[in-house]
């Protein structure tokens, strides 16, 4: 790690004060942005990929996704960072959306479970404009080419949609979001959402509110889905103790040009 950069990303693009507001603001822009939900287990993907801590840090916004990445950046940084789950910012966005009468595109996340997620935004969100989009096959090959059907991007484009939420999974979404938004004219905000459909759909509850004040979610997300366990895991046990593990290297490693 040097200067501002952690586990291959740039923490100078962290919201730290006002991420809601930053998020918001980007919908007044005049052109598309990509706004990026970084929690660890992304974080853990960047540390060893390049080139994916280098497209997050390109992106127009990093939200710190929980409270592993809050707290490893309140740290880092020394000073307090305010976090946003996926949740909280895709619904951020809908609420804008239906302010404004903005339209909105559900991309991924299963035919199911989008559409599921899309009507339930209908329902919280009446102003807004959602649908939900079954993309197919969407493969990413190893030399960085999409394998995905001919027309998803004009799909997409046709709608002409403000915000577009896609849910490939952390990663892989970034990657597709960064590689064809400058296809998408009508975007303003794009935003990877990973799992948040689930939760947007009821699926899956939320945890209490007081679990999410105390930066517990994780443990609520094991009982509901026990199968998560070396997902969780990795998050909550081997990210922190890499983020310190990075932290005394960065220290003791010798000054100098």
């Amino acid at each position: 790690m040097s200067g501002m950069r952690w586990f291959g990303i740039d923490l100078l693009r962290l919201s730290v004060k006002d991420p809601k507001g930053d998020l918001l603001r980007l919908l007044d822009g005049d052109h598309p942005s990509q706004a990026v939900t970084l929690n660890p287990e992304m974080a853990l993907a960047a540390r060893t990929e390049r080139s994916l801590g280098d497209l997050i840090s390109r992106s127009a916004i990093i939200l710190a996704d929980g409270a592993g990445v809050q707290w490893a950046a309140s740290w880092l940084l020394g000073h307090s960072v305010t976090r946003m789950t996926g949740v909280d910012a895709l619904e951020a966005l809908l609420s804008a959306a239906s302010e404004r009468r903005l339209k909105v595109v559900f991309l991924g996340g299963g035919p199911q479970e989008g559409e599921r997620a899309a009507q339930a935004a209908l329902r919280r969100f009446p102003g807004a404009d959602v649908i939900s989009l079954d993309p197919g096959q969407v493969i990413r090959d190893a030399d960085g080419a999409w394998r995905q059907p001919a027309d998803l991007v004009e799909r997409v484009q046709a709608f002409a949609p403000a915000v577009l939420a896609v849910a490939f999974g952390h990663g892989k979404q970034e990657r597709w979001i960064a590689d064809h938004l400058s296809k998408l004219p009508s975007v303003r905000v794009a935003i990877g959402v990973g799992g948040t459909f689930a939760f947007l759909s009821g699926r899956i509850r939320r945890a209490p509110a007081w679990m999410r004040r105390l930066g517990m979610e994780w443990a609520w997300r094991l009982i509901q889905e026990p199968r998560r366990i070396g997902r969780i895991l990795r998050a909550v046990v081997v990210f922190p103790v890499l983020v310190i593990w990075d932290r005394i290297l960065w220290r003791e490693r010798p000054s100098g040009p």
